[in-house]
């Protein structure tokens, strides 16, 4: 009888022990399920892109490049006139002061070339113009300085003397005129007969320093005699009786010729020098 009584007691322990455990597995799978739908809710409220949240956006217009304009800050404008074209001012003459003694033939090679530092101070090479020297122009180097060293010896003014040549000659050394005028500055061997104690022969007078030194020393000549330079290139050109004759008894001081070669002389001096006077 009391053994009955004890089986059934350890029978009901079971049961209760397995009800217990039914009742913790059950809690379980609500505590699971419960929180499965919880991770489902969150993810339908906030759903995963593609793109995470450590990577940015990628737009046309990256926030870290800097836009590009028609004219980046960058570069430096674009103008008509660059800095590596050197400009031309009257402080600047545009040519060469050391003269090229190259390439000479004769009669342009019978002098010496011994020039001093005083006897270039101030002389710039002069281009004659191109339609001269497509007819047969010529004015090396060594015939200008040649000139310009007389100039300042004869106090004659350097660029009335380089316009005289181009009146008279066209820059040709040896020009012969129907009259028999000679050289560069077309001396009149007659009126120069004698230079320095011997007579010229037209050989001679068609030497360029020579003719250059004659009409320079004659220049100097009409200089002291006459005030204006109008009155010495019209003695020059037309001799003191023909200028007489033609312009001054006229009441007349210059002359068409003397307008020619003053102009000319501007001309020239503002190409050496970039100054009118």
């Amino acid at each position: 009888m009391n053994n009955c009584g004890k089986q059934k007691r350890d029978n009901r322990r079971e049961i209760g022990i397995i009800i217990a455990l039914i009742a913790v597995v059950i809690f379980v799978i609500s505590v699971v399920a419960s929180c499965c739908a919880n991770m489902k809710k969150t993810e339908i409220e906030n759903p995963v892109t593609d793109a995470t949240i450590t990577e940015a956006p990628i737009t046309e217009d990256p926030v870290t490049e800097p836009p590009i304009t028609e004219s980046p800050v960058t570069e430096a404008p674009v103008t008509e006139i660059t800095t590596t074209e050197p400009i031309v001012t009257e402080d600047e003459p545009p040519n060469h002061d050391t003269p090229d003694l190259s390439d000479l033939e004769y009669p342009f090679d019978t002098i010496s070339f011994d020039w001093s530092e005083e006897t270039l101070d101030g002389w710039w090479h002069y281009d004659i113009p191109e339609d001269y020297e497509l007819t047969g122009g010529y004015l090396p180097d060594s015939a200008q300085v040649y000139a310009y060293a007389l100039c300042n010896q004869y106090d004659i003014d350097y660029p009335m003397v380089l316009a005289l040549i181009e009146a008279e000659s066209g820059y040709k050394y040896d020009a012969v005129s129907e009259g028999g005028a000679l050289g560069y500055m077309q001396i009149v061997p007659r009126w120069h007969s004698e230079w320095l104690g011997g007579i010229l022969s037209d050989d001679a007078l068609l030497n360029p320093y020579l003719n250059i030194e004659v009409g320079v020393a004659y220049l100097s000549e009409l200089s002291e005699r006459f005030d204006s330079q109008d009155e010495v290139l019209t003695a020059y050109h037309y001799g003191v009786t023909g200028a007489y004759r033609d312009f001054w008894n006229n009441g007349e001081t210059g002359s068409s010729y003397s307008d020619r070669v003053l102009e000319i002389a501007e001309r020239i001096r503002q190409e050496l020098y970039g100054i009118v006077e």
